[in-house]
């Protein structure tokens, strides 16, 4: 289940009677299209010891479209007290609401009312292009998700590939700031709207590291 965060007005208050103790930390809610960036998410909370207490990743059950993941997340944080940080991770591939997906997200954040502290974490193609920044740099285009597998394949970066495999999730892991270096990079190269490839999932890593440092 989600973890709920205290309201800042009953935060305060409680912890104005209690002196020395923390305030609580902030929570982040992070809802993924699929298992396999479910699992990547969650192996790398792990392994950087961060629990549930200060970050949730769920997926999106079996509605991978990219809106209803967007509306899920709202409905999350209406239901759970509310969230410090929303992210939604999904990729074009062939879903119709991408781009529908992506103006919700912005229209939530910038609204006059109540704005919505939701961010994007998207690839173009697909996750998987983002995997294969884990082993090289690169900005060619592909054409779908099963594009790039052959491709990681081929290139022998991993042999068998597997959705949400454990073994795979932890190698990543390993190589996590080529990763990030590998995205920055194309994101230097003008790859930051609608360009293919294009990522900006390392922007959620990188504050996924900010969290377990703090």
């Amino acid at each position: 289940m989600p973890p709920r965060r205290l309201s800042k007005l009953r935060s305060e208050r409680s912890f104005s009677r209690k002196a020395g103790k923390t305030p609580p930390k902030e929570v982040t809610l992070i809802v993924c299209e699929g298992e396999t960036e479910t699992k990547y998410l969650k192996t790398l909370c792990q392994t950087l010891r961060l629990t549930t207490a200060s970050i949730y990743v769920c997926d999106n059950g079996t509605d991978s479209a990219p809106i209803n993941l967007v509306n899920r997340a709202e409905r999350l944080n209406l239901t759970n007290d509310g969230y410090d940080h929303i992210y939604c991770v999904f990729d074009k591939d062939i879903h119709e609401s991408f781009d529908r997906a992506r103006e919700r997200i912005q229209a939530l954040n910038k609204r006059s009312r109540k704005p919505l502290p939701i961010k994007e974490a998207i690839s173009i193609p697909s996750f998987e292009l983002w995997i294969l920044l884990h082993y090289e740099q690169t900005d060619r285009s592909f054409s779908n998700s099963a594009e790039v597998v052959r491709y990681i394949t081929n290139q022998n970066h991993i042999r068998a590939y597997k959705k949400a495999d454990d073994s795979i999730c932890q190698e990543l892991i390993g190589k996590l700031e080529i990763a990030i270096a590998n995205a920055v990079w194309l994101e230097k190269r003008g790859h930051t709207k609608n360009e293919n490839p294009m990522t900006n999932v390392h922007k959620l890593v990188e504050h996924i590291k900010e969290i377990s440092i703090k």
